[in-house]
């Protein structure tokens, strides 16, 4: 291989190997993010807000709504920080481990560039270097899947532990609709908003709870 060709894929296997652990251990090093998926979670787990219709038969009930800002539950409540502290612990275990083979291949990258090098010497090197690197990005993406997982699996049980709470909240207001808070453009009060009450009761019924890794099939 010409020597430039043998330089560019080393290069190459050198910012690979740096963006081989995946932006999951990157962007949940703050524990907010931790709930970007949580609206998904938590809405697999909704009640439908139910009501009598006003009309007759097939005709549509008059519209009573209320507002839940689903990306603000877990991160607001008590479970959805407990969980976030354990995610957040799993989350540099697991960078911990990638961590020491990630510099190792990135040293011997560099040092297949350095001065003295024979392309003989880099040709040799090269196919062992990218084997490695494979065997990087694989592990890499199990951890992630790993966490991935058991985050979700974290989040669809306090779903389930919340979709009471609506169904209890919505039944009292009368309510037969409930809407995304980021859906709504504009509202002059925040008498529509439920989130707060959500969240004090979820705080009562769920406080914590215990996160288990969940290594997918």
């Amino acid at each position: 291989m010409p020597r430039r060709n043998l330089l560019i894929a080393i290069a190459a296997a050198i910012v690979v190997i740096a963006g081989a652990v995946g932006a999951y251990f990157f962007f949940s090093s703050d524990s907010g993010s931790q709930t970007a998926s949580a609206p998904e979670a938590v809405n697999s787990s909704f009640p439908s807000a139910g009501g009598e219709p006003s009309g007759p038969p097939g005709a549509l009930p008059d519209p009573v709504v209320v507002v839940l800002d689903r990306a603000a539950l877990l991160g607001a409540s008590k479970v959805g920080q407990d969980i976030n502290r354990q995610m957040q612990a799993f989350t540099n275990a697991a960078r911990d481990r990638l961590a020491g083979e990630r510099r190792a291949l990135e040293n011997e990258a560099r040092a297949l560039q350095a001065e003295g090098v024979t392309e003989a010497e880099r040709a040799k090197r090269l196919p062992g270097l990218q084997a490695r690197e494979q065997r990087f990005m694989a592990a890499s993406g199990r951890e992630e899947n790993i966490l991935k997982a058991t985050m979700a699996a974290a989040h669809a049980e306090v779903g389930k532990a919340m979709g009471p709470i609506i169904a209890d909240i919505t039944k009292q207001r009368g309510v037969n609709m409930v809407l995304d808070r980021a859906a709504v453009m504009l509202s002059t009060t925040p008498d529509f908003d439920i989130t707060p009450d959500v969240i004090k009761a979820l705080d009562a019924k769920m406080p914590t709870h215990q996160v288990a890794l969940i290594t997918p099939k």
